[in-house]
């Protein structure tokens, strides 16, 4: 993440709807989390309203996850199981009641299916990051037959799904 890709939060669109109502997710394709971990907290300190900012290319490992960790929020990570780069992860606001679904989760899918708990309903987020992966063919049909029985499995427990593809 360069200074400039900093510098586009600085934006009324984005004052503006840290100052609304309701639940707010901010996504960023972060290139490197903890080389721009002071990025991120300028943005978490910028909007304090935010609940979700989901991270993309989070080039993180198993070894370096705790790292990431930042006061006030509670941070989950999926790194790429293979190769460089890539990995997906999310930091969530300490008001936000949740419970990361692992059950859901497919090891080839950089994704990372989150309960989110409100008064009524309950609803679940799935987030898919790596663009690179969607181009190849059998990356397609194992996210379709994933897709699909997820959302099976959540119709079954009578649960809302959205999806937040980035």
């Amino acid at each position: 993440m360069r200074r400039e890709d900093f510098e586009q939060y600085d934006i009324p669109e984005l004052r503006e709807f840290s100052s609304k109502k309701g639940l707010k997710i901010l996504h960023q394709n972060i290139r490197g989390l903890l080389t721009n971990k002071h990025n991120i907290c300028q943005i978490l300190d910028s909007f304090k309203n935010l609940h979700i900012f989901s991270l993309s290319e989070t080039y993180l490992s198993a070894d370096n996850e705790v790292e990431a960790q930042i006061e006030g929020y509670t941070f989950i990570a999926k790194p790429r199981s293979t190769g460089k780069g890539g990995g997906v992860g999310v930091y969530f606001s300490t008001s936000v009641p949740f419970h990361r679904r692992t059950d859901l989760e497919d090891e080839d899918i950089e994704c990372i299916w989150i309960e989110i708990y409100f008064q009524k309903p309950k609803v679940f987020l799935l987030q898919l990051f790596s663009v690179l992966q969607i181009l190849q063919t059998i990356f397609v049909h194992i996210l379709i037959v994933n897709l699909s029985q997820c959302c099976r499995q959540c119709h079954q427990q009578t649960k809302n799904v959205f999806l937040l593809v980035a």
